[in-house]
């Protein structure tokens, strides 16, 4: 067995290097109007500059798994800006698609919580249809559409699992088959559990990635041993390894987990 490691977004070993500078809407609006694009640009070269570095930095220290950061692109899905991200950074992003293919990196994306298909209400559906748009845009720009995932979680119970599910099997067929395909589901630490995700990750034929500390905080009754190798066969169709989420820090359940991955 062939274990790689990575982290999110930030390299805490590089100086000045956040990938996730931002600009928010309220200082954006106060702009002068022919100075707005300019800012939007300037932010988005820095992410991305920062990004290369950090790219060349796991390379450098044999780091094969990275999740982007989701701000590399302020403002890109707000309603009253949404601009082109693409064309004016279309030589940086075809850069960090060559850094990544050329040195074999796994790379991710996670939007955040609010990215969801279960909500009763359409418009949290339609904004993230939007920013799933958003990621998959970048993956795109950089060519690596075919290796890399958008990692979310199922959503909200809202009081009620099995009606809940039962929005996000309706919700989930407004997303686009392109970017279903490269997406994938984890189980929660709160809501939904090892079961419940990978049985909705069998349905939609969606692979499943297992956060372990997510499983220890909510598994009830559930013998992980149970379900690996299920979780592992959601990952065939994709053709990619199966990926896995726990914190190096936490070195006890380390060692528990890679004891129940060797059997």
């Amino acid at each position: 067995m062939k274990i790689r490691f990575g982290y999110v977004a930030n390299a805490l070993g590089l100086w000045d290097a956040s990938p996730s500078k931002s600009l928010t809407f309220t200082r954006y609006s106060v702009l002068p109007k022919n100075e707005r694009m300019d800012r939007l640009r300037e932010v988005t070269s820095h992410n991305l500059h920062h990004t290369k570095r950090i790219l060349y930095y796991n390379f450098a220290h044999e780091i094969k798994l990275y999740r982007f950061s989701s701000s590399l692109v302020p403002l890109a899905t707000h309603p009253e800006v949404m601009w082109d991200f693409i064309t004016p950074f279309k030589a940086e992003w075809e850069e960090l698609g060559h850094i990544v293919k050329s040195q074999k990196l796994r790379p991710s994306f996670h939007p955040n919580q609010f990215t969801l298909f279960t909500s009763p209400r359409q418009e949290v559906t339609v904004n993230s249809i939007k920013d799933m748009r958003y990621h998959y845009m970048m993956l795109e720009a950089m060519g690596i559409t075919d290796h890399a995932i958008i990692n979310i979680h199922i959503g909200g119970a809202y009081g009620d699992k099995e009606t809940a599910l039962g929005r996000f099997h309706q919700n989930i067929k407004n997303l686009p088959a392109h970017i279903k395909k490269v997406t994938t589901l984890e189980n929660d630490d709160k809501t939904f559990n090892v079961e419940e995700t990978l049985q909705t990750c069998e349905k939609e034929r969606m692979p499943m990635i297992l956060d372990y500390h997510h499983y220890m905080a909510n598994k009830g009754e559930h013998d992980l041993t149970q379900y690996l190798q299920r979780i592992f066969d959601t990952w065939d169709a994709s053709g990619l390894i199966p990926k896995f989420i726990f914190h190096l820090q936490r070195q006890r359940r380390l060692i528990d987990l890679m004891q129940i991955l060797s059997h």
